[in-house]
């Protein structure tokens, strides 16, 4: 009936959505409309093994953004002033990178663990040289780029939900902070832009 037609259509969703990061190329097809509004009524998709992800914007300087693609974007560290938000970060969510002095969006990972925190000096930076970046993540890539294909951040402000709470004139408010949680369609928006970056990239010798 339709109750079981509904919930193999959510299925397929969730599926697709699994399959749709297994690849830089999948859906670089596809670009974001615009600004996709969720209320709390509405059903995410969910990820590997049933769980809902949640999707992250990471703000980092050039130094660590560079060592996290040093390491292959196999791992990512957090400064030791996220301790209470780092931990709500799960394998299956997904990160974007915004590298500051840039103002660009770098690439994006999938989280495949969970929060463990170190105390190894791995990611550095001269303007906090005792800052040790101690919540660390494994993660896998969805998108690498070279830094001539970053993307701009700023033509975004228009585009997604969560920078609206900041006037237009003072966009880069909405990257204060190392951690911030976004909507589900901002972060689409992004992927697929990604995505499109990669596949426009010239190959390599």
């Amino acid at each position: 009936g339709r109750a079981s037609r509904a919930r193999r259509t959510r299925s397929a969703c969730g599926n697709a959505r699994s399959r749709s990061w297994a690849t830089t190329s999948s859906c670089g097809g596809t670009r974001g409309a615009g600004r996709r509004r969720y209320s709390r009524g509405d059903r995410r998709h969910t990820g590997r093994n049933g769980i809902v992800p949640k999707y992250w914007m990471v703000t980092q300087g050039p130094e660590i953004f560079g060592k996290t693609r040093e390491l292959g974007c196999s791992r990512h560290a957090f400064k030791s002033t996220r301790s209470k938000m780092v931990y709500r970060i799960e394998a299956g969510d997904a990160l974007v990178f915004y590298v500051t002095g840039k103002k660009q969006i770098a690439g994006a990972v999938r989280v495949t663990s969970g929060i463990v925190e170190e105390s190894t000096r791995i990611w550095q930076s001269s303007k906090k040289p005792d800052e040790l970046y101690p919540f660390r993540v494994d993660t896998e890539p969805l998108v690498e780029l070279d830094e001539e294909q970053w993307l701009d951040a700023e033509p975004y402000h228009d585009r997604m939900e969560w920078t609206q709470r900041w006037p237009r004139e003072h966009w880069t408010l909405a990257y204060q902070g190392n951690l911030r949680e976004i909507p589900e369609g901002d972060f689409e928006v992004l992927l697929a832009d990604l995505q499109e970056a990669a596949q426009k990239a010239p190959a390599k010798a």
